[in-house]
C-alpha cells in the first residue's frame, strides 16, 4: 500500500512540476509581442516591440491606454508643437494598445520602464474601470505576473492561467520545430503610434449613448469589489513610476456622454496621481469631435493633442 501511494504521489507531482516549469519558462519577448498579432489589433504589438526593445532612442513623453488613446493622441503633432512653440525636442510616442484591461497597461508600462525612462507617462482613465482583464494579457505577461495577479473578484485569473499555459506549450513546440522563424522579417518602421479616424459619428447614435449614460451615475471604485483588481494594477503602475522618478499624469478619455466626471475622477484617482488631464466639458459633448461613441475622430484628436502639447509645455521647468 505504501508503495502504491508513493507511485501515486510521483504520478501527481510530475505534471504539477511540469506545469510549474512552464509558468516560469522565459518566453522570448519578440515571440510574445508578435504572438499578440493573433488578436484584434494586427501589427500593433510588433510595432510596440520595435519601439520598446529595438529602438534605443530615448522616449521623453509616453502615452498608454486603449484604442481611445490610439485614436485621440497625435504624438507626431504634439512633438511638432513642443518643438515649434516651446523649443522642446521631445520624442513623444503613443504606445496605446487595443481593448480594455489594466493588467495589459501594467505589462506594457513594465516593459517601457525596463528600457526607457520617460519624463512623463500619460495613462488613460475612463468613466469606469474595466472589470475584466485584457484578453491577451496572459500571452504577453511573464509567468510570475500571471501567477501573482489579484485573485479575489478577478474573473480573468483562471482563464489567464489557462491561456498562459497554452501559449507556453506552443512556444516550446515552435522552438523545437522552428516554426517561429518565418516571423523574423515581420518588422514595422512607423515612427509614431497615432491611429487617426477621419469619419464622423452618427448624431443619433451619440444621442442614444448619451441617454444611456444619463441613467448611469459613475460610482466610486471602492463600492464595487470587481474594481479591486484593476485598481491594484493602477497602484502598481503608480509605484513603478515613483521608483523610476517618472511623472505620471492621468488623461481622461471617456465614452460619449460621460463628459462631467470631475467628482468621480477626484474621488477615485486623486490618491494615485495629483495630475489629471481633462478637456473642458464642451469638448466631450461636441458630436463633431467623435468617430463613434468610444473614439475621437481626427478633428477631436487634433484639439485633444494641441491641448496636451500646451499642458506639457507648461510643465517645462519641472521636467
Amino acid at each position: 500500500m505504501r508503495k502504491f501511494l508513493l507511485h501515486l504521489v510521483v504520478f501527481l507531482l510530475f505534471p504539477a512540476f511540469c506545469t510549474f516549469f512552464l509558468y516560469w519558462l522565459p518566453v522570448d519577448k519578440y515571440y510574445a509581442y508578435t504572438f499578440l498579432d493573433k488578436g484584434g489589433c494586427p501589427g500593433r504589438s510588433t510595432w510596440l516591440y520595435q519601439q520598446l526593445f529595438e529602438d534605443t532612442t530615448p522616449i521623453d513623453i509616453a502615452f498608454m491606454g486603449t484604442s481611445h488613446t490610439m485614436n485621440a493622441v497625435n504624438d507626431s503633432l504634439i512633438a511638432t508643437k513642443l518643438r515649434g512653440n516651446a523649443g522642446l525636442s521631445y520624442r513623444c510616442l503613443n504606445l496605446a494598445y487595443c481593448d480594455f484591461g489594466r493588467n495589459m497597461d501594467f505589462v506594457l508600462v513594465k516593459d517601457l520602464l525596463a528600457h526607457h525612462k520617460p519624463k512623463i507617462l500619460f495613462l488613460e482613465i475612463r468613466e469606469n474601470e474595466a472589470q475584466v482583464g485584457h484578453k491577451q494579457f496572459a500571452w504577453l505577461a511573464k509567468g510570475q505576473d500571471v501567477l501573482s495577479a489579484p485573485i479575489y473578484f478577478n474573473r480573468s485569473f483562471f482563464p489567464d492561467l489557462y491561456k498562459a499555459l497554452m501559449m507556453r506549450l506552443q512556444y516550446l513546440r515552435e522552438q523545437f520545430t522552428h516554426e517561429d522563424e518565418a516571423r523574423e522579417n515581420n518588422k514595422l518602421v512607423a515612427e509614431f503610434g497615432y491611429n487617426p479616424s477621419k469619419g464622423l459619428a452618427n448624431e443619433q447614435d451619440l444621442k442614444n449613448e448619451s441617454q444611456k449614460a444619463a441613467g448611469k451615475s459613475p460610482q466610486p471604485t471602492d463600492d464595487n469589489p470587481l474594481n479591486y483588481a484593476p485598481m491594484e494594477y493602477v497602484a502598481k503602475i503608480v509605484a513603478m513610476c515613483k521608483d523610476q522618478n517618472v511623472t505620471l499624469v492621468l488623461h481622461y478619455l471617456p465614452q460619449y456622454g460621460y463628459s462631467n466626471g470631475s467628482l468621480w475622477l477626484g474621488n477615485n484617482y486623486s490618491s494615485y496621481s495629483s495630475e489629471i488631464f481633462k478637456m473642458k466639458q464642451e469638448f466631450y459633448e461636441l458630436p463633431a469631435n467623435w468617430y463613434d461613441a468610444g473614439h475621437l475622430n481626427h478633428q477631436g484628436a487634433t484639439q485633444f493633442s494641441n491641448e496636451l502639447a500646451v499642458y506639457i509645455a507648461s510643465r517645462k521647468r519641472k521636467l
